[in-house]
């Protein structure tokens, strides 16, 4: 009898019937290999995560991570904010939120936090013996309350007169010396003083005008801003007009947004987001240019319409070895799917406690090369590593359903089975 190749490699596509189609693919991702090599592809492990520290000032999963353009490290754990170098976490100050997204983003000279009602500001200019990881609190940290002039200073400076008109939404970028910041609930967004986060004009505003949806999120890619409305997506570039300084690219315009703020995410100039219009949601988008794609197939919208909430889906990429991934977790739903660039496929994510579930790793940080991200449900800080097979300890499940194997509903017969793959040579790494 002639020997039959099954599917081992291949996306996951776990259809409505599994009777078409009821591929699993978790925990691990397929790859390309050379020509020459013994195969075409191969399923390849998906990283371990290494503990690196655990941030103590604050509780909870991780809300943000942020490297500024000069390689320093923030997040935000619960109310607190630290930053991170030298394998320690120092909090710098303290914000009025105990939960959910938090947006980060520096000019330079300044680090804005914004937690979705108020914004933060952190001097950079004015840190200590950072070099020698001696850390200690010698900055200053200013509250921005919108609508409201309140100050919460910790640290050696002097205190800032700050104008109150930050518009208090979660979504804060910085583009051409302004930062720019989304107004809750309405179309707008707001810009801050040329290189100055603590002066916000209360007429320095546009409103999103392709459609009069409200402005979800704001991104920055390409150097231009992406403006994600519940329906809509319009794209805007830098004037240097003294009124204002933005006005929105004619025909960079689609009627697909997003009802996820946390969805959207970047990475070589690739925009990848959760859509939404006005006659549904639940399919996954890919924007290069101005022309965005649809990359979620039937099946992972099947799976993603079974799940009881997806508005608070979260968004991150990362590279590595080649492969540029999206990482999409529903928190509520408890489901991670990943989309890989290189292969134009889909894999599910898991971290393994008695049962599955998403997989723990929250936001991410590149540092000095290393890939970094936080943990779901506490402050731990991993760093992926392929060479590493657990999650701090705890064992990684990967699983593989092939697709059906069929002769045209004849009866199939086998005697044996064989799989070709590399095996572990029983030291403690393996």
């Amino acid at each position: 009898m002639a020997n039959v190749k099954m599917g081992l490699v291949g996306a996951a596509y776990t259809h409505r019937s599994v009777a078409i189609d009821g591929q699993e693919l978790v925990n691990l991702y397929p790859e390309v290999q050379d020509p020459s090599s013994k195969a075409v592809s191969a399923l390849i492990g998906t990283p371990g995560l290494e503990l690196y520290i655990t941030v103590t000032s604050g509780t909870g999963p991780c809300r943000g991570m942020y490297v500024t353009g000069k390689g320093r490290w923030f997040g935000v754990w619960g109310t607190s904010v630290v930053e991170i170098a030298h394998g320690a976490a120092i909090e710098i100050g303290t914000i009025g939120t105990i939960i959910g997204r938090v947006g980060m983003v520096d000019n330079g000279n300044q680090l804005i936090v914004a937690d979705g009602r108020n914004g933060y500001i952190y001097d950079l200019s004015t840190w200590s013996d950072a070099q020698t990881g001696q850390y200690h609190n010698a900055g200053t940290w200013v509250q921005i309350i919108a609508g409201e002039v309140t100050l919460n200073i910790t640290g050696t400076a002097d205190p800032v007169i700050v104008d109150s008109e930050f518009p208090g939404g979660p979504s804060v970028v910085f583009k051409d010396g302004f930062f720019v910041a989304q107004r809750p609930n309405t179309g707008q967004f707001a810009v801050s003083r040329s290189y100055d986060g603590n002066v916000w004009d209360a007429s320095f505003y546009a409103t999103a005008e392709g459609s009069p949806d409200n402005l979800v999120t704001i991104l920055k890619t390409n150097n231009e801003l992406w403006l994600f409305g519940s329906g809509t997506t319009e794209v805007w570039f830098t004037t240097g007009d003294a009124t204002f300084p933005f006005q929105r690219i004619n025909g960079a315009w689609f009627d697909v947004g997003t009802d996820a703020i946390s969805s959207p995410a970047s990475n070589n100039n690739i925009l990848f987001w959760l859509g939404s219009n006005d006659v549904g949601h639940g399919s996954i988008w890919m924007a290069s240019g101005y022309m965005p794609t649809r990359i979620s197939t039937h099946a992972i919208e099947y799976q993603i319409s079974l799940l009881p909430r997806i508005d608070d889906a979260i968004g991150w990429c990362y590279q590595e070895e080649g492969h540029q991934f999206y990482v999409l977790t529903f928190p509520s739903g408890d489901k991670t799917f990943v989309y890989d660039i290189s292969t134009q496929m889909w894999h599910e994510r898991s971290s393994y406690n008695i049962v599955p579930h998403a997989w723990r790793a929250r936001y991410h940080a590149l540092v000095d090369g290393v890939n970094y991200v936080g943990d779901d449900t506490d402050g731990k800080i991993y760093k992926m590593n392929l060479n590493l097979y657990t999650e701090n300890g705890n064992p990684i499940r990967r699983v593989r359903t092939f697709p059906h194997t069929h002769a045209q509903r004849k009866r199939m017969f086998f005697r044996e089975f064989e799989i070709d793959m590399e095996k572990g040579v029983g030291l403690q790494a393996n």
